[in-house]
Formats: C-alpha cells, structure tokens, sequence
C-alpha cells in the first residue's frame, strides 16, 4: 500500500517523539486526516514493515508505556483477568502486539489463546519465542477482515493497551460487533480503554 506523505509525517512524528506524550500528536493527529480520501491509509500503518519494525522496538524496550505496558503493568491486569474471568476457555486477543500479555496469560494457566495483528514483525517475534502452551497461536492478519476467530466460542476477548483508541469510532464499533461474534454465549469482553479526548497527559485514571 502507498501511505499519503501526510500520514507517513504523522506516523515518523508518532515514532520519533512518544507515541502519545508529546500533545497534538498520536491518535487525534491520525483522526484529523481525511477517512474519505484516504481510504484504508486512515489507520495507522501498523501492517507496513518499515513502521511496524520500529514499532516492535518500543513494544520491547520494559522501560517505557509508549507501545505496550510496562512488564510490571501488563502483570497486574493479567491477574485482574484471571481473577475476574475464565482463562481456561481460550481466549481471543485481537491487536495481540508481539506477545507480552499472550505470556501473562501463559504463566497464569490459561491453554488456549489465539492472538492477531498486523504487524507482521509483532507476530514472527511471538512466534519465534519457546515454550508456548500447544494451544497458543499468533497469526498475521487484520482484526477487521480476518475471520480466523470466528470458527471458536472463546471464553474470554481481551482488547489491551487502549487497542480500541487506534480506530475511528465507526471502526471502533464494526470491531466490537466482531468480538461479540467470536464468544461463547458466557463470554465476555474486557477493554483497556480511555475517555474520549483525553491523553496520558492529561492525568487520566487508566483502568481495566
């Protein structure tokens, strides 16, 4: 796909300066280009290898927030999801990054898990990584499109790391009727998400 020159500033901007602390820039920058005109360019470029490798670097660097949580943080909501819902009746992980919560979920006993994105330097890194439970799987694919979830009545959907704040509202929506799709009929949904409009910046409480 060829990225609008916008968008390829937007994405370099929201790489070179934090992906969220810097005001103006994350998100909203994303949110104020053109959907109509430029079509599936409007989501960021995580599908596209020169942003999604520099991405991956960030998702492992435990020091910072500004592409996954803190080793520290992604342990606390793993307990909270397995004390408040059911990990061993697999679970779904769209927007799944490079494996971090998939591990998590790992240690805490789950067995069956099945995580996706488009970052394809996000899944070839979970993949590559030992010792997953036989029933983890990590596939390439658009969470949008992809109906590899739809064949499993899954216990559990997790959207981590505000995964809903990436799409536009609409998306936002479409996405969520997806999940709803993918469960079983006990299933439930647990999303890491932010009020409209704020950003880390702004103090926000951030909570499972």
């Amino acid at each position: 796909m060829t990225i609008p020159p916008e968008l390829r500033e937007v994405a370099d901007h929201f790489l070179s300066h934090g992906l969220h602390a810097v005001p103006g820039v994350g998100v909203q920058r994303f949110q104020a280009l053109d959907p109509e005109r430029l079509g599936d360019a409007f989501r960021p470029p995580y599908g596209e290898r020169w942003f999604a490798e520099r991405l991956l670097r960030v998702h492992l660097d435990p020091s910072t927030d500004e592409a996954s949580w803190r080793p520290a943080h992604i342990a606390t909501q793993a307990d909270w999801f397995a004390h408040h819902a059911d990990l061993d009746g697999g679970i779904a992980h769209p927007m799944c990054g490079p494996g971090l919560f998939g591990r998590a979920f790992a240690e805490r006993g789950a067995t069956r898990y099945h995580g996706m994105d488009l970052s394809a330097p996000a899944i070839e890194h979970a993949v590559a990584q030992d010792r997953w439970p036989a029933g983890f799987v990590f596939r390439c694919g658009d969470v949008l499109r992809d109906d590899a979830f739809a064949s499993s009545a899954y216990a559990l959907a997790v959207l981590t790391y505000e995964a809903l704040s990436a799409f536009a509202r609409t998306d936002a929506l479409r996405l969520l009727r997806r999940v709803a799709g993918w469960l079983a009929p006990s299933g439930v949904v647990i999303a890491d998400v932010r009020p409209h409009g704020a950003t880390r910046a702004d103090g926000v409480a951030l909570r499972v």
